[in-house]
């Protein structure tokens, strides 16, 4: 998985490319350690470019969701495609996060 980040005033776009997996756990610690350092009111993950996730990588969703609600910040997933839209279907992720086109 790779992730570029983009901050537009107090919103964060985080756009996530390639495969989300137990393998990424250290490396999207980066996203939330930066969820938690930053003055943000809203944080979407473009899913876009993201070819698969696996359960692990629902986890490592998991935990953004928690840091988001923490840090009292809205949080929605934009753009799941193919295998990661049918995963996040399957598991109901649009239940506990918003989920957009």
């Amino acid at each position: 998985m790779d992730f570029n980040v983009k901050d537009v005033g107090t919103d964060r776009e985080v756009y996530l490319s390639g495969k989300l997996s137990f393998a990424d756990h250290k490396k999207f610690r980066e996203v939330v350690q930066g969820l938690k350092a930053g003055n943000l009111r809203h944080c979407t993950l473009d899913m876009t470019r993201l070819e698969s996730i696996d359960s692990a990588g629902l986890g490592l969703l998991i935990l953004v969701k928690d840091t988001a609600k923490d840090k009292n910040l809205s949080l929605c997933i934009r753009g799941p495609k193919g295998q990661v839209r049918k995963m996040l279907e399957i598991s109901r992720f649009g239940d506990i996060i918003s989920i957009t086109e």
